[in-house]
């Protein structure tokens, strides 16, 4: 009589068995392994995130760099598929890792271990629950770059911070969730960081996706296709503003015509993002509010207690490594001011990083926005300059050497200007006042007075910069200009991001008998002390 064997039959069952009920082991060798490969990935492909890492805290510091790694992995994609049906198939296969993870079956592959380990110290250290937060983040992540494959130019510049804000911002938010640490007022500084972050790779990634692609020579001798086409992901609406074609960036790279000015309009986005963050990161640890609300709360996973009290400069000094991302986005900046605003010639930071981010450990401060003190006003003031340079070295020609050179008469008609800027803080409508009016003097205007008008309240609410402001602070200045200076001197007002709105208007009919009868602006309601 035949009797099967108990212990054969449950080994079968073990090896054979369906893999959803096979146990899955992740040892520390395991573990190791992943954490070299994410290390070795980060250091060689993207440098800022392997110096962050050894500064977030240390039971986040696995689940930080294979986040990283992943994002790095994502954004590969569309370089290593030849079509985007693999795309599709790659994607689904990253999902389908990180859902396993999160469900404790992770795959042999060194994200998801290292992933893994992440979740499980989470789990002891504040429950289950709290997985869902970051699964939802890294979904969304996965999503929003399965959506940008083919590199499609964004419609707007609105449309390129809502794709920051769920790339680089929602990795700042799965980070803080691994903490975890679930706050409005650090949400709200991981949003701004990230959109700078997100408009930064994307000025980072023009030298690189818009030059046509080397070709690949395979192990046999022979030419592999082309997998990817030239692209430039610069807003549209920026473009058309600067007269940018693409055709021309892919054919002369930095020479095309425009290229710098729409660089220096979405680098000044990213740099009011940074400024934005500063501010409200000494506002926090003074012990006051944020000074102006959170645009995604409400939104899913931004959902917080209000009744919860909170040690908000706690959460800031705990969290701070965190934060330290604006660094190297801020360095790129200033990179990129330096040399005017060229993705193309700008240089790898070298030793000043890593020092620069020390530096802002030490302090716990984002020494990070260049742009602050020269970038927006600086580099548009220095514009207006170059005609008055070259007729400086006309002048210089001695007789002998050059015939005399016919300077033209310049017309200067009157203008007033009414300018509102961002409430709250006197010195950067002082600042601004004293921009305009260096610009109207440097080439040869008359400011004939100004006066601070003070905070009232607009027509009716206004968003800028993704803050929305019912009021403004007033200020007037009456100039008089050539119409050259007039439109330089507007340019650099549109730009200025703390400028809420202006409006410029020509006074009298240009005749001598006429202006000489407008003198200083008078405002006779209640006002501030007057601009100095």
């Amino acid at each position: 009589m035949y009797r099967p064997s108990l212990a054969g039959n449950g080994l079968k069952r073990l090896l054979y068995g369906p893999a959803n009920s096979r146990r899955r082991y992740v040892t520390d060798a395991d573990v190791e392994s992943a954490r070299k490969y994410c290390f070795a990935q980060l250091h060689k492909s993207d440098y800022d995130a392997h110096l962050i890492r050894r500064f977030v805290p240390r039971p986040v510091r696995d689940a930080y760099a294979a986040l990283r790694t992943l994002n790095l992995e994502l954004i590969r994609l569309p370089e290593l598929v030849s079509n985007p049906t693999i795309g599709a198939l790659r994607l689904k296969f990253w999902q389908e890792s990180i859902d396993n993870t999160f469900a404790g079956r992770p795959p042999r592959e060194p994200i998801c271990i290292l992933l893994h380990k992440g979740l499980h110290e989470l789990q002891e250290r504040a429950g289950a629950a709290k997985k869902q937060s970051v699964k939802f983040w890294i979904s969304r992540l996965v999503k929003t770059r399965g959506k940008h494959m083919d590199n499609r130019p964004f419609a707007s510049l609105e449309s390129l911070e809502d794709y920051a804000e769920s790339t680089y911002s929602t990795i700042m938010y799965a980070t803080l969730a691994l903490m975890p640490v679930r706050s409005t007022h650090l949400d709200h500084l991981a949003s701004h960081i990230g959109k700078a972050c997100g408009i930064v790779a994307v000025l980072r990634g023009i030298p690189v996706l818009a030059s046509p692609a080397q070709p690949v020579v395979t192990p046999s001798g022979s030419v592999a296709p082309r997998t990817q086409e030239p692209s430039l992901l610069l807003p549209l609406d920026v473009m058309a503003e600067a007269c940018v074609k693409e055709e021309e960036v892919f054919r002369k790279g930095p020479n095309a015509k425009g290229l710098q000015d729409a660089v220096f309009k979405v680098a000044t986005r990213a740099n009011d993002h940074l400024i934005t963050a500063r501010e409200m990161l000494g506002r926090l640890k003074d012990g006051d509010d944020a000074g102006h609300e959170f645009e995604h709360q409400g939104e899913a996973e931004h959902v917080y207690e209000c009744n919860e009290q909170r040690d908000v400069p706690m959460e800031i000094r705990r969290s701070f490594g965190v934060f330290l991302e604006a660094v190297p986005a801020g360095q790129f900046l200033e990179s990129l001011e330096k040399v005017d605003f060229d993705p193309f010639a700008v240089k790898s930071s070298g030793w000043r990083l890593p020092w620069k981010i020390w530096q802002a450990l030490t302090e716990g401060q984002l020494l990070c926005s260049a742009l602050t003190h020269r970038g927006t006003r600086a580099a548009a003031n220095l514009r207006p300059l170059v005609p008055l340079l070259q007729i400086s070295r006309a002048l210089l020609w001695s007789d002998t050497d050059k015939p005399a050179a016919r300077v033209d008469v310049v017309v200067k008609m009157l203008y007033e200007l009414i300018g509102i800027v961002r409430p709250g803080n006197i010195a950067e409508v002082k600042e601004i006042a004293h921009i305009v009016g260096s610009m109207v003097l440097r080439n040869g205007g008359v400011v004939r007075g100004i006066s601070n008008w003070g905070i009232f309240s607009l027509p009716k609410p206004t968003s800028l910069n993704q803050t929305k402001h019912t009021h403004g602070h007033y200020f007037v200045m009456r100039y008089d200009a050539s119409t050259k200076v007039h439109q330089d001197l507007r340019t650099t007002l549109r730009l200025e991001p703390r400028m809420i709105r202006s409006a410029h208007v020509k006074l009298g009919d240009g005749k001598l008998e006429t202006l000489s009868r407008f003198g200083e602006p008078v405002w006779r309601g209640r006002g501030t002390d007057m601009v100095e």
